[in-house]
Parts: structure tokens; sequence; C-alpha cells
């Protein structure tokens, strides 16, 4: 049996024939034990790679050869057995972006070797599985494009076209698939998919077209949103805001005590925090800071008796600073 003309012939017929540069790292390995007729080495390695990702067929290629070198008959037969069985399996599940394994499994493999770029696809695929599209475009995002094998480089584009649907970016969403079905004409996903995302933007475009450009805004409505604006804005400590948005509270509903006395509460609240920065000003002999402090608390509290006579004693030591500069 002349494994390696069987193996190979299945393989190329199927397309999917893997560069070396794809590997993973016991895989890579075991592969140039192969290639220095290290049977056994090659084997032992192999091995290994196969128990830790039994799915995966790129290990049984090189096994049935390892095999047929030792004269292991039964050995070659499940090698080319599994190995076509996968390359099956893998082969669809880069075709329909479904079927494949948990993402755990391929996140062991880029382990091996981050640079496996076909187990960053299977990554993406698994990650679209369970709708992380985030996540599996920062996958692919890692990818370029010109690594990937030809032959599997349709599953680049299919996956970004996925990603791109999901977002509802349907432009970038049909150059994607349209790439796609260029790389692989035989492949019917990239197809249907850009059929799908035709009539997914024409359907946003038709309930947009629906929807009117400006919503009418209720005097009601409007004093509702300024209402609460203006105590989000005093939670915040932004007294200032609150009043503006109270201010208008008002102007929309004149009749609401409610607005009224948030209002009144909340300059209130704030002359008392201009009061406290006068005092701050005084005490640190800027006497023209606190000045405008005193001040602006009496504009908000006209009736702030202790406002008032920081005032009049922040005027008195302003002028006596003025005079003192004219000598």
């Amino acid at each position: 049996m002349n494994v390696r003309r069987a193996a190979l012939g299945f393989t190329v017929g199927l397309g999917v024939l893997w560069g070396q540069a794809a590997m993973a790292g016991t895989l890579q390995e075991g592969i140039e034990a192969f290639e220095r007729r290290d049977m056994g080495r090659a084997t032992d390695l192999l091995e290994r790679y196969s128990r830790q990702f039994p799915k995966d067929p790129r290990p049984y290629y090189y096994l049935a050869q390892c095999y047929e070198s030792r004269f292991q008959v039964p050995k070659v037969e499940d090698s080319l057995r599994l190995y076509r069985q996968y390359t099956n399996e893998r082969t669809q599940i880069f075709r329909t972006l479904e079927g494949a394994e948990p993402d755990t499994v391929y996140d062991r493999m880029l382990r091996e070797d981050s640079r496996d770029v076909s187990a960053k696809l299977l990554l993406a695929i698994s990650l679209l599985q369970m709708r992380s599209f985030g996540l599996a475009d920062e996958i692919v995002t890692s990818i370029t494009p010109t690594a990937i094998p030809q032959e599997i480089r349709d599953t680049y584009f299919n996956i970004r076209g996925a990603i791109f649907t999901s977002r509802k970016e349907w432009d970038q969403a049909k150059d994607a698939y349209t790439q796609a079905w260029r790389l692989n004409y035989s492949n019917p996903l990239p197809r249907q998919k850009l059929q799908e995302v035709e009539k997914l933007a024409v359907a946003a475009q038709a309930e947009f077209d629906k929807a009117p450009v400006f919503a009418p805004v209720s005097s009601e409505q409007k004093y509702e949103m300024t209402l609460k604006l203006g105590k989000d804005l005093v939670t915040e400590g932004n007294f200032t805001g609150a009043i503006d948005a109270f201010s208008q509270a008002v102007e929309f509903q004149p009749n609401s005590a409610d607005a009224r006395r948030l209002l009144a509460e909340v300059k209130r609240r704030a002359a008392e925090q201009n009061y406290d920065q006068g005092i701050a000003f005084m005490r640190d002999q800027k006497y023209s800071n606190a000045y405008e402090a005193f001040h602006q608390a009496l504009k908000n509290d006209p009736n702030f008796t202790k406002a008032q006579i920081g005032l009049t004693e922040a005027k008195r030591l302003v002028d006596g600073e003025v005079r003192q500069n004219r000598r």
C-alpha cells in the first residue's frame, strides 16, 4: 500500500491541505521528526498529539506512513480511516461554520502553537456558534488573510461576513461574503448568506423609512426629562446644572409645585456650597475670590444672612487691598 499517494490524493481532492506553517507545536515536532526519518520519535509525538486532539486529522496522515514503515498494516488502515473521517468533518466545519468543537479545544491547540491558523479559524467558528461575535472578531482580526492556506481562505471571509451581519453592517457583510464566494464558488454558503443579508438590509431600510425623522416631543415629556435630569445632577453634586434643569422644568410646566420646590431646594444647597467656598477663600486670604463666592450665594438665596455678612466683610478687605496698593 502506498500510503502517501493514497492520503495525498484524498486530501487534495477535498481541497484541504494545510501548510506546515499552520501546524501546532507538538504536531510540528512530529512532522519534523518524520521528515528526518526518525520514525520512532515521530510516532511518539504524533500519537501524543492525536490523543490530545483526537478530531484533528493532520497527525493521522503522517502516522499512517510511520506505521507503514514498520509494516503495522492494521494501524495504517486505522490511521487512514480516521484521517478521511476527520478531514471530512473539518472540511464541513470550514464550509458551513457549524459543528465545531467547544472553544476550549482550540484554545489548547493555540497554547501548543499560537501560529496555528486553522485552530484560530476553528476557534472563531466555535465562538460564532456561541454567539460570542465580539470574541470571534478579536480572533479573526489577529489573522492576516494571506497567511491562511488558499484552500480555506474563504472561511475567513465567511466568518467576517457573519460578524458584520451580527452588527447590522450590511455593506461590509456583503463585501465579505462576496469575497468568500469568489474564493470558493463550490461552497453555497456565501451565496445563501448574501441573499439573507440583502433581505435584512432591505427590511432595515424599510423600517427606517417608516420612522419619523423627528419624533414630536410634548411639553409634558420635556418636563419629565428635565426634571429627571435635574434630580440626577443633584445626586452628582452639580447644583449649578441642576438649577438650570429645574428652571427649564418650571418653564415647561409653570404650575408644577414639584418643580418649583426642587428648584428652591437646590438653590438653597447651592448657596450653602457657595458660602463654604467663600469661607475657604477668606481663610486663604483670597478676598476677591471670596467676594465672588458670597455674591453667587446671594444670587441663589437672597435671604442668606451669613452670605450677606461674608460679602460685606470680603468687600471691606478687598477695598483695603486696593487702597494699600495705591500707596
